[in-house]
């Protein structure tokens, strides 16, 4: 059976469920209600929901159907009229769930009734009927029990740790996806360990030393202002749209059941995913790239050691870490705006952080092999955060305030590399200066030389003026001569 494209709306005293189921036949559809059950059958499609509060089907309640868009529009009466039914958008939460459908656990069913010394009450079948049934059980030769151990210590991973064994025979896929070795084998509590040696050997200096220096693009990536930084100048709600709501539909609804650890757990990966998710739509400016998918695997451990985080102090030391190990722009101002970002989306609440949710899922569908992720986290994400608390988000907020890991907790020698890198410029600068002042100096010096020259070459008389000169005494002496002749 499909389950159909539907959305919900109230008023004070009713509320109105849209079926949109296209190609069915009107008179094979059956409407169920009883109180808060709501169910709807028309083959294929069939839908059960449970409305957060009573409703009934008497007095003003009414169904229409067009044929022309396929669409059943039912409205239905309040039984406390002027009560709000809360999460009407958040679709997940309506769904009726599937119970502790986790491929890691035993699914466990009676079969038949025991007595209470254990043994099985055979006595409605026949010796005959017994032996038939035998013949027809599948024989295989038993396996060697696992010890004790093995099946204590056996890697689990995904949201609530509920998967296991999921790689096997994909080799290809963890390679690209995983930077966690032999993810079904490699004990959980080595990996941890492992993460911090692979990131230290990762870590470029040249490559922080760059994006240090020449920074202009990273200022500008910094002062992006982003979708969710408007929301909250604006004061807008957050909502979903039509296509956010369409694809909830197409994810399996689970019900789960986490211990206070795992649920403490689950918070904490969640930030993980979301810091990555920042990093990216800042870094891209919000048009998704088709590196975008690998960033945000990369950059979460979540995603890429499957790591299990204990406090939001961990969390934002390994994100910080990571994004100056991996992506395109490392810079530790970059990485605190990016935490600043997630601080804003905390408190924005989950519906907010259901639509980053729903964007990693588009984006992992669509670069394969990383549909696994989707399966193994974000699925789960997107239906447990529906029923989340949006108080508890708001408290991880506060805390990033007191967590922000400074440089020289990283452990990547940063300070060291920084301060270095001060020394070079201070050098060069200096260097520069010299270079400067000599030219300067040089200068000054060439223009001396040239007007001590000039000095000398006005100091020397010109011959050609030592020729008029002796010229004008010959004729004076020859006027002079003439004179005494004719006197």
């Amino acid at each position: 059976m499909l389950t159909p494209k539907f959305e919900l709306t109230q008023t004070e005293t009713k509320v109105c469920i849209t079926i949109y189921a296209p190609y069915t036949n009107i008179s094979e559809t059956d409407i169920y209600i009883e109180k808060n059950d709501f169910r709807f059958v028309s083959p294929p499609y069939y839908l059960r929901l449970q409305l957060p509060g009573e409703v009934t089907e008497m007095g003003a309640s009414n169904g229409m159907y067009d044929a022309d868009d396929g669409k059943f529009t039912l409205t239905m009466e309040k039984v406390n009229r002027g009560e709000h039914f809360p999460n009407l958008d958040l679709i997940s939460t309506l769904l009726v769930k599937k119970s502790n459908n986790f491929p890691s656990k035993p699914n466990i069913r009676v079969l038949d009734s025991q007595e209470e010394d254990g043994s099985t009450d055979d006595s409605h079948y026949s010796q005959d009927e017994l032996s038939e049934v035998e013949c027809l059980i599948e024989q295989t030769v038993p396996e060697e029990k696992a010890s004790f151990e093995v099946l204590i210590t056996k890697s689990k991973y995904g949201f609530g740790n509920q998967f296991s064994d999921v790689f096997k025979g994909f080799s290809y896929e963890v390679l690209e996806i995983l930077d966690l070795p032999d993810p079904d084998v490699t004990p959980d509590s080595s990996r941890t360990q492992l993460r911090l040696e692979c990131e230290v050997n990762d870590f470029s200096d040249e490559h922080y030393l760059g994006d240090l220096v020449y920074r202009s693009h990273i200022d500008a990536v910094i002062k992006f202002n982003t979708i969710w930084e408007k929301d909250q100048t604006m004061g807008t709600p957050a909502t979903l749209c039509v296509g956010d709501i369409e694809r909830l539909k197409d994810i399996p609804v689970h019900k789960y059941i986490l211990t206070r650890s795992e649920q403490q757990a689950a918070y904490f990966g969640l930030l993980d995913i979301i810091a990555a998710y920042c990093y990216d739509y800042r870094t891209t400016e919000g048009d998704p790239t088709s590196e975008s998918a690998w960033t945000i695997n990369k950059l979460s451990a979540t995603l890429s050691w499957f790591e299990v985080y204990s406090s939001v102090k961990d969390v934002l030391l390994a994100f910080v870490r990571r994004s100056l190990c991996y992506p395109l722009f490392r810079n530790y101002d970059l990485s605190v705006k990016i935490l600043r970002d997630v601080q804003i989306l905390l408190r924005l609440g989950k519906r907010k952080l259901l639509k980053c949710l729903l964007d990693i899922h588009q984006l992992f569908n669509k670069s394969n092999p990383r549909y696994l992720l989707n399966r193994l986290y974000i699925e789960d994400y997107c239906v447990w955060i529906q029923e989340a608390d949006d108080e508890r988000f708001v408290a991880m907020a506060e805390e990033i305030d007191m967590s922000v890991p400074k440089k020289q907790d990283l452990m990547l020698d940063i300070v060291e590399l920084e301060l270095a890198a001060e020394m070079v410029q201070r050098e060069e600068k200096e260097e520069k200066k010299m270079q400067m002042l000599n030219k300067t100096l040089s200068s000054l010096q060439l223009s001396e030389e040239n007007c001590s020259s000039e000095e000398r070459l006005m100091a020397v008389p010109l011959p050609a003026q030592e020729e008029d000169s002796s010229d004008g005494d010959t004729d004076d002496e020859e006027s002079l001569d003439s004179d005494d002749l004719s006197s």
